[in-house]
C-alpha cells in the first residue's frame, strides 16, 4: 500500500466549514479526548496543534458563508442524533476524493462532467458507509429513493438528499465558490502541517493496525486492505474512505494524523453511568429488542439484522447508540465485529434505577 503526505485543501475546507456549520471548535474536540483517555494536551500537542492553527487561519482569514448550513449541516436521524456525520458537501464531492486533489477548477470539471450514474452511486456509497452493500441498490433514482427508505433518516434529511442529486451541478459550481478562500488559505499555508507530515509516507504505508482499530472502534465488518493512504489533519481523529468504482475492493483511506497516536492512549475508566442516557437509549423498541436478543449471546451486525427483520445500516445506527450509553460491548473476530451484552453495565443501571423508583421505606 503506498502511502502520500499529500493533504487534500478541499477535504479540509469541507472539514472546517462541517465543524462550524454544526457548532463545534477543535478545542472542544481536545476536550472530549481529555476527559474520556488518560492523557494531557501536552502530550497530543504534535498532531492537535496543526488542527489548531488551521482552524486559527481561516477564522481569522474568512467570512462564514450564509449558505453554511445548507451545504455543511448533517443530515438527520429520526431520533435527532447525526447521520454519521455527513453533509451536502461531502455527498458532492465523494468521487473527487479518489485520487490526488490537483486544483478546484479540475475537481469542479471533474464533477460536472460525471454520468448520472456516477453521481447517484457517489450520493448513495456515503449514505451506505455502514454494513450495507451498494450492490443491493440499482444506482438510479428508484435505487436511491429505495435506500433512503431503509435508513433511519428524518424526513427533511430525505428530501435534502434527493434536491441535492436533482440539482447536483448547482451545488458542485455553489460549493465550489463557497470554499474556494478556505481551499487556497489552506494550501497556501502547508507550513502549518509540514512536521506532522515528515514521516507520514514511511509509517502509513502499512495501516493494517488502524484498519483493525477501526473494524472494533466504529463497529464495521470489514474493511479491505488495498488501496492508498493520504492524511487528514483538521479531521485529525477521523478516519475516511473511498472505493474506486472500477474495483471496489481497492480503496483510497484518509487516516487522521491523530488516530495512530490515539490507538495507544488509555480510556479513563468508566468510574460512573448515566441512567437519563440510558433510559433515552432504551426508549427505542429496536434497541430493546437488540438487547434481548443480545442477552441469549453474542451476535454481528448482519446477524442482528436478519434476526430482527431491520437494515444492516439500522443495526449500525442503533448499536453506536448502544455502545455509547455503555449497554454493549464489541469485539473484532475475523472479519466481523460481535456484540455482547455489557452485564456490568447493566446490572449498575438496574441497581441504579432501583434505587430511584423505590420509596424511603423500601417498598
Amino acid at each position: 500500500m503506498n502511502a502520500y503526505a499529500v493533504v487534500n485543501p478541499l477535504l479540509e475546507a469541507i472539514y472546517y466549514f462541517k465543524m462550524k456549520a454544526n457548532g463545534e471548535t477543535q478545542a472542544q474536540v481536545l476536550d472530549r479526548v481529555l476527559k474520556k483517555r488518560i492523557t494531557t494536551a501536552g502530550e497530543v500537542t504534535d498532531f492537535f496543534g496543526p488542527a489548531f492553527e488551521l482552524e486559527k487561519l481561516l477564522d481569522e482569514g474568512i467570512v462564514l458563508p450564509e449558505r453554511i448550513s445548507e451545504f455543511f449541516g448533517y443530515f438527520k436521524f429520526t431520533d435527532g442524533s447525526d447521520a454519521t456525520s455527513t453533509c451536502p458537501a461531502i455527498l458532492v464531492f465523494l468521487n473527487s476524493f479518489r485520487r490526488s486533489f490537483t486544483s478546484l477548477d479540475e475537481v469542479k470539471s471533474a464533477m460536472l462532467a460525471q454520468t448520472d450514474e456516477q453521481r447517484l452511486s457517489g450520493i448513495m456509497k456515503e449514505l451506505t458507509t455502514f454494513n450495507v452493500s451498494l450492490n443491493d441498490f440499482e444506482p438510479t433514482l428508484d435505487g436511491l429513493l429505495e435506500l433512503l427508505e431503509q435508513l433511519p433518516l428524518t424526513e427533511e434529511s430525505r428530501w435534502r438528499i434527493i434536491k441535492i442529486y436533482k440539482h447536483y451541478n448547482e451545488y458542485v459550481c455553489d460549493i465550489c465558490e463557497t470554499v474556494r478562500p478556505a481551499v487556497k488559505l489552506i494550501a497556501d499555508n502547508s507550513a502549518v502541517y509540514s512536521d506532522v507530515l515528515r514521516n507520514f509516507s514511511r509509517d502509513y504505508a502499512d495501516i493494517t493496525d488502524i484498519l483493525k482499530y477501526i473494524c472494533g472502534r466504529f463497529h464495521i465488518d470489514f474493511i479491505t486492505g488495498r488501496g492508498v493512504v493520504y492524511p487528514l489533519i483538521i479531521g485529525n481523529g477521523n478516519f475516511f474512505t473511498v472505493a474506486d468504482p472500477a474495483d471496489s475492493k481497492f480503496m483510497a483511506y484518509y487516516v487522521g494524523v491523530g488516530v495512530r497516536p490515539m490507538m495507544h492512549v488509555t480510556y479513563r475508566e468508566r468510574l460512573s453511568i448515566d441512567c437519563d442516557e440510558i433510559l433515552r437509549t432504551l426508549a427505542d423498541k429496536n434497541r430493546m429488542k437488540i438487547m434481548q436478543q443480545l442477552s441469549a449471546g453474542k451476535s454481528y451486525g448482519q446477524e442482528l439484522a436478519d434476526m430482527l427483520g431491520l437494515s444492516p445500516n439500522t443495526v449500525s445506527h442503533h448499536m453506536n447508540k448502544l455502545q455509547k450509553s455503555g449497554l454493549t460491548t464489541s469485539t473484532l473476530e475475523g472479519c466481523k465485529v460481535y456484540y455482547k451484552t455489557n452485564e456490568e453495565v447493566v446490572d449498575e443501571f438496574i441497581r441504579r434505577l432501583a434505587e430511584k423508583l423505590k420509596t424511603k421505606d423500601g417498598q
